[in-house]
């Protein structure tokens, strides 16, 4: 049957896709284990140096690495890379508030953060542990005190790509947030 994409997938190469382009330098910001990665590999596909960093420092001898020496430090210098990308991390950061500004810290003039994240789903994710859900309204602030400015902020489900920010959300869906923010 091959791959399905599902939603958080479909939503990133959407609305976020486009803005990827050859020989960017690209950081995905807590992959895990690379193999899992999928930034990894559209990188791979739009022509984009990648590097990675992960707060629990796997991988450390891939050339493609990048040291974390806490969860909210990156040993990198000040902007080095056009992109950097947390792909269905969000809930998992403690104090996303404290690494935010981190990786725009990272992130070129003119380059941009996207945060690709669940909203609601109808199981907790407690790895390593589930500090909740952001919505568009907390990730313009988030993106605000980091120093980038909102660009794309969307919600979306299997249903429908496109929710607005606005009313009752059926949390028996899978539902994804898609947020890109540009460094001034």
């Amino acid at each position: 049957m091959g791959y399905q994409p599902g939603i958080a997938y479909q939503m990133f190469v959407k609305h976020a896709g486009q803005m990827f382009k050859p020989g960017m330098a690209v950081l995905e910001v807590g992959p895990g284990r690379i193999s899992r990665s999928l930034i990894r590999h559209f990188c791979t596909e739009w022509e984009c140096d990648w590097s990675f960093c992960d707060m629990k420092n796997y991988n450390e001898d891939h050339p493609a690495f990048v040291r974390m020496p806490s969860a909210y430090a990156i040993e990198s210098e000040d902007e080095r890379f056009d992109a950097a990308v947390q792909y269905e991390l969000a809930h998992n950061v403690r104090r996303l508030w404290v690494l935010l500004p981190e990786v725009a810290r990272v992130v070129k003039p003119g380059g941009f953060v996207v945060i690709e994240d669940v909203v609601s789903y109808p199981e907790v994710n407690r790895w390593p542990v589930d500090c909740g859900r952001i919505f568009p309204d907390g990730m313009v602030v988030l993106f605000e005190d980091a120093g980038l400015l909102p660009v794309v902020n969307i919600m979306g489900n299997e249903k429908n790509f496109e929710l607005p920010n606005r009313g009752r959300l059926d949390t028996t869906l899978n539902t994804h947030i898609v947020a890109v923010g540009r460094k001034p």
